[in-house]
Protein backbone atom coordinates (compact mmCIF):
# COMPACT_ATOMS: atom_id res chain seq x y z
CA UNK A 1 0.00 0.00 0.00
CA UNK A 2 1.36 3.38 -0.91
CA UNK A 3 -0.12 6.79 -0.36
CA UNK A 4 2.02 7.99 -3.30
CA UNK A 5 0.29 5.54 -5.63
CA UNK A 6 -3.17 6.78 -4.63
CA UNK A 7 -2.05 10.37 -5.14
CA UNK A 8 -0.62 9.39 -8.53
CA UNK A 9 -3.99 7.88 -9.46
CA UNK A 10 -5.75 11.08 -8.40
CA UNK A 11 -3.33 13.20 -10.40
CA UNK A 12 -3.68 10.89 -13.41
CA UNK A 13 -7.47 11.12 -13.34
CA UNK A 14 -7.65 14.90 -13.01
CA UNK A 15 -9.43 16.49 -15.95
CA UNK A 16 -7.25 18.75 -18.10
CA UNK A 17 -9.26 21.74 -16.87
CA UNK A 18 -8.16 21.06 -13.28
CA UNK A 19 -4.39 20.88 -13.19
CA UNK A 20 -3.78 21.20 -9.47
CA UNK A 21 -3.74 17.96 -7.48
CA UNK A 22 -4.73 19.94 -4.37
CA UNK A 23 -8.05 20.78 -6.05
CA UNK A 24 -8.56 17.09 -6.82
CA UNK A 25 -7.81 15.96 -3.28
CA UNK A 26 -10.08 18.69 -1.87
CA UNK A 27 -12.89 17.53 -4.17
CA UNK A 28 -12.46 13.96 -2.93
CA UNK A 29 -12.57 15.15 0.68
CA UNK A 30 -15.77 17.01 -0.20
CA UNK A 31 -17.20 13.85 -1.77
CA UNK A 32 -16.38 11.70 1.25
CA UNK A 33 -17.93 14.32 3.54
CA UNK A 34 -21.07 14.32 1.35
CA UNK A 35 -21.26 10.51 1.45
CA UNK A 36 -20.90 10.57 5.24
CA UNK A 37 -23.61 13.22 5.53
CA UNK A 38 -26.01 11.28 3.28
CA UNK A 39 -25.41 8.12 5.27
CA UNK A 40 -25.87 9.89 8.61
CA UNK A 41 -29.08 11.57 7.45
CA UNK A 42 -30.44 8.22 6.23
CA UNK A 43 -30.15 6.86 9.76
CA UNK A 44 -26.75 5.23 9.03
CA UNK A 45 -28.32 3.05 6.36
CA UNK A 46 -25.30 1.79 4.44
CA UNK A 47 -27.49 -0.06 1.92
CA UNK A 48 -29.27 3.20 1.09
CA UNK A 49 -25.90 4.87 0.58
CA UNK A 50 -24.79 2.06 -1.74
CA UNK A 51 -28.05 2.42 -3.69
CA UNK A 52 -27.44 6.14 -4.11
CA UNK A 53 -23.82 5.60 -5.18
CA UNK A 54 -25.03 3.02 -7.71
CA UNK A 55 -27.66 5.39 -9.09
CA UNK A 56 -25.36 8.42 -9.25
CA UNK A 57 -22.06 6.80 -10.28
CA UNK A 58 -23.04 3.39 -11.66
CA UNK A 59 -22.74 -0.21 -10.52
CA UNK A 60 -18.99 -0.50 -11.01
CA UNK A 61 -18.23 2.49 -8.78
CA UNK A 62 -20.68 1.22 -6.17
CA UNK A 63 -19.06 -2.22 -6.16
CA UNK A 64 -15.59 -0.71 -5.69
CA UNK A 65 -16.83 1.32 -2.73
CA UNK A 66 -18.74 -1.67 -1.35
CA UNK A 67 -15.54 -3.75 -1.45
CA UNK A 68 -13.66 -1.05 0.45
CA UNK A 69 -16.42 -0.83 3.08
CA UNK A 70 -17.30 -4.53 3.09
CA UNK A 71 -20.88 -3.38 2.46
CA UNK A 72 -23.80 -5.57 1.46
CA UNK A 73 -25.06 -4.97 -2.06
CA UNK A 74 -28.06 -7.30 -2.08
CA UNK A 75 -31.60 -5.92 -2.38
CA UNK A 76 -30.62 -2.27 -2.71
CA UNK A 77 -33.26 0.42 -2.95
CA UNK A 78 -33.93 1.44 -6.52
CA UNK A 79 -33.91 5.08 -7.48
CA UNK A 80 -35.54 5.85 -10.81
CA UNK A 81 -33.32 8.83 -11.57
CA UNK A 82 -30.07 10.17 -10.19
CA UNK A 83 -31.94 13.39 -9.33
CA UNK A 84 -34.02 11.35 -6.87
CA UNK A 85 -30.93 10.78 -4.70
CA UNK A 86 -29.87 13.39 -2.13
CA UNK A 87 -26.28 12.53 -3.11
CA UNK A 88 -26.71 13.75 -6.69
CA UNK A 89 -27.18 17.44 -5.91
CA UNK A 90 -24.29 17.35 -3.45
CA UNK A 91 -21.95 15.89 -6.08
CA UNK A 92 -23.10 18.44 -8.66
CA UNK A 93 -22.35 21.23 -6.18
CA UNK A 94 -18.87 19.82 -5.47
CA UNK A 95 -18.14 19.74 -9.20
CA UNK A 96 -19.21 23.37 -9.62
CA UNK A 97 -17.34 24.60 -6.54
CA UNK A 98 -14.11 22.82 -7.48
CA UNK A 99 -14.15 23.81 -11.17
CA UNK A 100 -15.05 20.47 -12.72
CA UNK A 101 -17.60 20.04 -15.48
CA UNK A 102 -20.29 17.68 -14.29
CA UNK A 103 -19.17 14.86 -16.59
CA UNK A 104 -15.47 15.28 -15.77
CA UNK A 105 -16.20 15.43 -12.04
CA UNK A 106 -18.34 12.31 -12.05
CA UNK A 107 -15.66 10.43 -14.03
CA UNK A 108 -12.99 11.65 -11.62
CA UNK A 109 -14.96 10.41 -8.61
CA UNK A 110 -15.60 7.03 -10.27
CA UNK A 111 -11.88 6.70 -10.87
CA UNK A 112 -11.22 7.50 -7.21
CA UNK A 113 -13.52 4.68 -6.01
CA UNK A 114 -11.69 2.25 -8.31
CA UNK A 115 -8.24 3.49 -7.28
CA UNK A 116 -9.10 3.35 -3.58
CA UNK A 117 -10.24 -0.25 -3.96
CA UNK A 118 -7.19 -1.28 -5.99
CA UNK A 119 -4.47 0.69 -4.20
CA UNK A 120 -5.26 -0.66 -0.75
CA UNK A 121 -3.63 -3.97 -1.64
CA UNK A 122 -0.03 -4.42 -0.61
CA UNK A 123 2.67 -5.94 -2.84
CA UNK A 124 1.60 -9.45 -1.77
CA UNK A 125 -2.06 -8.77 -2.61
CA UNK A 126 -3.18 -8.46 1.01
CA UNK A 127 -5.91 -5.96 1.78
CA UNK A 128 -4.76 -3.03 3.89
CA UNK A 129 -6.78 -0.30 5.63
CA UNK A 130 -8.41 2.07 3.14
CA UNK A 131 -8.85 4.67 5.86
CA UNK A 132 -5.16 4.63 6.73
CA UNK A 133 -4.28 4.91 3.03
CA UNK A 134 -6.71 7.82 2.76
CA UNK A 135 -5.27 9.46 5.86
CA UNK A 136 -1.73 9.44 4.49
CA UNK A 137 -2.79 10.33 0.92
CA UNK A 138 -5.58 12.85 1.37
CA UNK A 139 -5.49 13.88 5.00
CA UNK A 140 -7.40 13.45 8.21
CA UNK A 141 -10.76 14.87 7.19
CA UNK A 142 -11.05 12.60 4.16
CA UNK A 143 -10.05 9.58 6.26
CA UNK A 144 -12.53 10.49 9.01
CA UNK A 145 -15.43 10.72 6.57
CA UNK A 146 -14.45 7.51 4.79
CA UNK A 147 -14.27 5.84 8.20
CA UNK A 148 -17.77 7.12 8.96
CA UNK A 149 -19.13 5.01 6.08
CA UNK A 150 -18.38 1.73 7.82
CA UNK A 151 -20.99 0.01 10.00
CA UNK A 152 -21.03 -2.30 13.00
CA UNK A 153 -17.76 -3.67 14.33
CA UNK A 154 -15.87 -2.27 11.34
CA UNK A 155 -16.96 1.25 12.32
CA UNK A 156 -15.63 0.68 15.84
CA UNK A 157 -12.32 -0.68 14.56
CA UNK A 158 -11.85 2.19 12.10
CA UNK A 159 -12.87 4.80 14.66
CA UNK A 160 -10.44 3.39 17.22
CA UNK A 161 -7.60 3.16 14.68
CA UNK A 162 -8.15 6.65 13.29
CA UNK A 163 -9.12 8.71 16.30
CA UNK A 164 -7.55 6.56 19.01
CA UNK A 165 -4.19 5.67 17.56
CA UNK A 166 -3.50 7.61 14.38
CA UNK A 167 -4.74 11.12 15.16
CA UNK A 168 -6.93 12.01 18.13
CA UNK A 169 -7.52 15.47 16.60
CA UNK A 170 -9.88 13.82 14.11
CA UNK A 171 -12.53 13.75 16.85
CA UNK A 172 -13.21 17.40 15.98
CA UNK A 173 -15.16 16.23 12.92
CA UNK A 174 -17.68 14.59 15.25
CA UNK A 175 -19.26 18.07 15.58
CA UNK A 176 -20.33 17.82 11.91
CA UNK A 177 -21.91 14.43 12.52
CA UNK A 178 -23.80 15.81 15.53
CA UNK A 179 -25.06 18.70 13.36
CA UNK A 180 -26.25 16.26 10.67
CA UNK A 181 -28.08 14.21 13.31
CA UNK A 182 -29.74 17.38 14.60
CA UNK A 183 -30.79 18.36 11.05
CA UNK A 184 -32.22 14.86 10.55
CA UNK A 185 -34.25 15.21 13.74
CA UNK A 186 -35.54 18.60 12.58
CA UNK A 187 -36.50 17.17 9.19
CA UNK A 188 -38.42 14.35 10.90
CA UNK A 189 -40.12 16.86 13.19
CA UNK A 190 -41.09 19.07 10.23
CA UNK A 191 -42.50 16.04 8.38
CA UNK A 192 -44.92 15.25 11.24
Amino acid sequence: MSDASLLAEIEFALPSTVLNVDVGTAAISDLLRALHEVMTKSGRDQANLMAQVQTVFGSTAMHHLALVLEAETENLTTYRLANDCPLYSKVEAICRERGFTKDAGFQFFKHFFKALDEERKDSDGNIESATTLTYWSLGGEAAYHLGGLYTGDLLDVVSTALCGYLDSRLNRFQKLVEMWKMELAWDKEDAE
